[in-house]
């Protein structure tokens, strides 16, 4: 399968990974499957890592470059939707708008790790995502060009109230799943 990815609760999740398993090199490029100096997954050419609130978001690819990101969907304490989104037209409700703009968000940042470079080092501005937005992929273009990587995106939690990004360059469907911490660290 060229590229798979999983989610599972981060319970006790983060502490194992920054134990060996998951390490990010010195000078802040991608994080990398790794234990004692030695790849764990020779087949695995690029894996990405997201989380926020109890979920983790960890994919892997046997081809070609991946990068992830979840985030969960809030409003901000005493702020409006208008006021916390305002580029959005006024067709949509507030819940909607909301979403989207998490949407694009993780898009955007899913694109920056999976490029290597991260979300700081990209000038969000030049990341434009075309609306609207299909139901589970978009278009990005960055400095004007059109993005050689699929997205996909979606939606998680027992309220649907996470949004993830999966950017790849994989031309096959992906498949997911979600695993639990046990069979993630069997």
């Amino acid at each position: 399968m060229p590229c798979g990815s999983l989610w599972l609760t981060a319970t006790g999740l983060l502490p194992s990974l920054d134990n060996g398993i998951v390490t990010e090199s010195v000078n802040g490029s991608k994080p990398s499957l790794n234990s004692l100096g030695k790849r764990l997954y020779p087949a695995v050419t690029d894996f990405n890592i997201s989380h926020d609130g109890d979920w983790v978001l960890a994919g892997t690819t046997t081809q070609g470059i991946l990068g992830v990101d979840i985030a969960h969907v809030y409003l901000p304490e005493n702020m409006a939707v208008e006021e916390y989104i305002n580029e959005f037209s006024l067709q949509a409700s507030g819940k909607q708008k909301l979403f989207d703009f998490y949407r694009i968000w993780t898009i955007k940042e899913a694109y920056g790790k999976a490029i290597g470079t991260g979300i700081a080092a990209i000038d969000l501005r030049q990341v434009c995502v075309e609306l609207p937005l299909p139901d589970s992929s978009a278009r990005v273009r960055a400095h004007g060009e059109l993005v050689p990587l699929k997205f996909i995106t979606g939606v998680l939690g027992d309220d649907s109230n996470y949004v993830y990004t999966l950017a790849t360059s994989c031309d096959v469907n992906c498949k997911f799943r979600i695993v639990s911490l046990g069979e993630l660290l069997a």
